[in-house]
Order: structure tokens, then C-alpha cells, then sequence
């Protein structure tokens, strides 16, 4: 028996990181997103469309069933304004940098 674990992909640019999973077949109410204390999980199941009792010879290549895929995020992910699109297949994930902070000056007295 096969484990289903769905391709990701990971990038970052100066305003945001981005996360790409290869979801096909599934629709926005099949996955789960949730970030908590730092950490980006992913959860969510594909089922197959078939019977499992289909007449005549079967080949089947596709693997069906539920995953879970957690990342830990920078400390510059603003996690407030994370948007998440799902289309054609592939789940984006747009998780925009918050402002560096700048250090503070301290004047002696």
C-alpha cells in the first residue's frame, strides 16, 4: 500500500513566500490550512471516484486518500494576511513578510 504525500513546491520573493501543492482532483472543501504557534499544516483527503469492484481489468496508478504536511515559518511571515487559492489543481499559499524591524536607538544620558 502506497502513501499519498502531494508535491510541494517552495519560493520566496522580496514581499512574500509562496507555497504550491499539486492537489489534483480536489476541491477548496477537501483541504484544511491552519497555522498554529508558527507552524503552516496542511490536511486534507482525495477519494478515488471509482468502484472498488469494477468489472474487467483495472490499472491504478493514482493514489487516493488523506495526507498532512506541516512546514515551520519564518518569523517574518505576516500570518494575518496568508491567502490561499486553489485552481487547476494546485493550491497556492501567498504568506506576504511583515516590515523588518528596524533596531532601536537607545540615547545615554
Amino acid at each position: 500500500e502506497r502513501r499519498w504525500v502531494p508535491a510541494v513546491d517552495i519560493f520566496e520573493d522580496e514581499d512574500k513566500h509562496v507555497v504550491e501543492v499539486e492537489l489534483a482532483g480536489m476541491k477548496a472543501e477537501d483541504v484544511d490550512i491552519e497555522v498554529d504557534d508558527g507552524v503552516l499544516t496542511l490536511k486534507g483527503e482525495r477519494k478515488s471516484t471509482r468502484e472498488a469492484e469494477d468489472e474487467g481489468y483495472k490499472v491504478s496508478e493514482r493514489i487516493f486518500g488523506s495526507f498532512t504536511r506541516s512546514f515551520r515559518l519564518p518569523e517574518t511571515v505576516d500570518v494575518e494576511n496568508i491567502s490561499a487559492d486553489l485552481q487547476d489543481g494546485v493550491l497556492r499559499l501567498e504568506l506576504p513578510k511583515r516590515e523588518a524591524k528596524k533596531p532601536m536607538k537607545i540615547k545615554l544620558k
